[in-house]
């Protein structure tokens, strides 16, 4: 039994799948990737409550998933793998670190785990650096092209539409919530797609309840958005 105080766990998988209940199968709701933290909120058997640090969404994980974290932090990620998918040794053990992953105190070479620096040879975003362009957003939104939707994703190997604008966002050091209806509430509002510029992000209510706010993408040039809707792909956006 872990103890009441606050405990703090590393994603040290390639990725981790949050559940809304605490049972294989409760569905998906997000995912941690590489190098995210959470926090341990309760217990229930085999299974923990969690608080992801960088978005603060709560879900159930696997216990036998947890890696305590060593050297919490409270700072947002800053450095991001920049490739689909990169071999890293752990320990004694090889995993897989999707793009999107968190490299903590990332030095051109390695970067940290407790007391370890971990070899990494994969190409890498200084989100704290990497100033934001039109170009370098279409660049970055087009290499998950065609990754398939996947509830609760947010890996290359599978997203959702939420996941993979929050995602995106993080390259430039803009950390959004998990779900679209949640992201709606940070940036300015524009009212007509005719003002909206290449990189802005579009919402959309449900039909049945406009109120209600079920997707979102990427606005692109000449009219069009990419999105994750069964793959992530290129559609025309004209409302």
């Amino acid at each position: 039994t872990m103890s009441s105080v606050s405990i703090h766990g590393i994603n040290l998988l390639s990725r981790i799948p949050v559940r809304r209940g605490p049972r294989h199968k409760s569905e998906m709701v997000s995912e941690l990737l590489f190098g995210e933290r959470y926090t341990v909120l309760a217990e229930d058997g085999e299974w923990l409550r969690i608080k992801c640090t960088a978005d603060r969404y709560r879900g159930w994980i696997q216990r036998d998933q947890y890696s305590s974290d060593d050297a919490p932090r409270k700072e947002r990620g800053r450095y991001f793998s920049y490739d689909w998918c990169e071999p890293v040794r752990v320990g004694d053990r090889t995993t897989l670190v999707p793009m999107g992953a968190e490299l903590r105190g990332y030095d051109g070479m390695s970067f940290i785990y407790a007391d370890s620096k971990l070899a990494f040879h994969g190409r890498v975003i200084d989100s704290a650096h990497n100033v934001w362009t039109a170009d370098k957003m279409i660049k970055l939104a087009k290499k998950y092209l065609n990754v398939p939707y996947l509830w609760g994703g947010r890996s290359p190997h599978g997203i959702d539409c939420s996941g993979y604008v929050q995602v995106i966002m993080r390259f430039f050091g803009v950390h959004l919530p998990r779900d679209a209806s949640q992201q709606i509430g940070r940036g300015d509002e524009v009212g007509l797609i005719a003002a909206a510029q290449v990189g802005d992000l579009a919402y959309f209510s449900s039909e049945r309840d406009s109120d209600r706010i079920t997707h979102v993408g990427i606005l692109l040039d000449r009219g069009e958005i990419i999105h994750a809707s069964g793959r992530v792909r290129i559609d025309r956006c004209d409302q």
